[in-house]
């Protein structure tokens, strides 16, 4: 190969557009630990006595599908601890959010540092005033907090994502519509017009005002797309993500994998793994994988 062709396919090959690999992404309420570390015989038991414990099992789930980003909730700083002691090749961003340190549960994020380089991050408080620690908005069953990082992928020359993870009240249906209605805004400024990606817990499903919320609409800036859904256009009956460790699977989602239009999801599931009927969590984690555009 003569010099002039070759300097000719150098050119070709910078000019060409970087592809990524897809985006294997998770979102997972790992059940938070209320034994607070003290082990018990409880088959919910984060720490067991005697048995295998729950912590291995939510590992084994989540090595199993092998996330590039993995959105956890009802997750406290210990158990973020053990996901990272226990999953290899990961860094976790994330507040608690009782006092925007290490106190309560989190919303955390968790990328493969192998692939990504974390650029910023942030939290901001589903209440009225989203910059106070530990706000709790008028009659909200808890404080709750949503999560933030743009990622740099090294697979796409540096590309950058906007990712958001976040847990909805369970008990206040004016505080999960006014945390969407938030979170919509926020992604005006926070997002730089990234692809977006916003998952969660939403303790609501896929009809309700909350979840329509943040998918918005075509006339706006950024319309989300829900992964399941784009996959399994039809909807069913045995679609249930929250099962309380019984397995059941009758109902509808509550915990969702959200998409801007730079992604198409071509695979996304509902994770029904058990262990001889033992369950990770009393949520089924959910998966997508997404394409991402040239």
């Amino acid at each position: 190969m003569n010099t002039f062709v070759r300097a000719v396919l150098t050119m070709v090959a910078l000019a060409a557009p970087v592809c990524a690999e897809p985006l294997r992404v998770m979102s997972f309420n790992i059940r938070g630990d209320f034994d607070l570390e003290k082990a018990t015989n409880s088959s919910e038991a984060w720490n067991a006595l005697s048995q295998e414990h729950r912590r291995d099992l939510v590992v084994r789930t989540i090595d199993a599908f092998g996330p590039d980003v993995l959105g956890v909730q009802e997750a406290f700083r210990h158990q973020l601890a053990d996901l990272k002691q226990g999953l290899s090749g990961y860094e976790f961003s994330g507040l608690g959010r009782d006092d925007g340190k290490e106190a309560g549960e989190y919303s955390a994020i968790f990328y493969r540092v192998e692939r990504f380089k974390l650029v910023k991050e942030g939290s901001f408080w589903l209440s009225s005033s989203p910059d106070e620690p530990g706000s709790l908005f008028p009659g909200a069953g808890y404080v709750r907090i949503a999560s933030w990082v743009i990622l740099a992928d090294n697979q796409a020359g540096g590309k950058k994502y906007f990712i958001l993870n976040t847990h909805f009240d369970n008990v206040s249906a004016a505080a999960s519509e006014h945390g969407a209605t938030l979170i919509r805004q926020k992604l005006k400024s926070l997002s730089e017009g990234l692809p977006t990606l916003v998952m969660g817990d939403l303790n609501d499903v896929e009809d309700s005002v909350p979840l329509k919320t943040l998918l918005g609409t075509a006339a706006e800036d950024m319309p989300l797309s829900d992964s399941f859904r784009e996959v399994v256009p039809e909807r069913g009956k045995e679609e249930a993500t929250y099962q309380g460790f019984a397995g059941g699977t009758a109902g509808s989602r509550i915990d969702f994998i959200l998409h801007s239009r730079e992604f198409r999801a071509s695979e996304a599931s509902i994770v029904r793994t058990d262990f001889d009927g033992r369950y990770p969590s009393d949520h089924f984690p959910v998966t997508a994988v997404l394409e991402i555009a040239k």
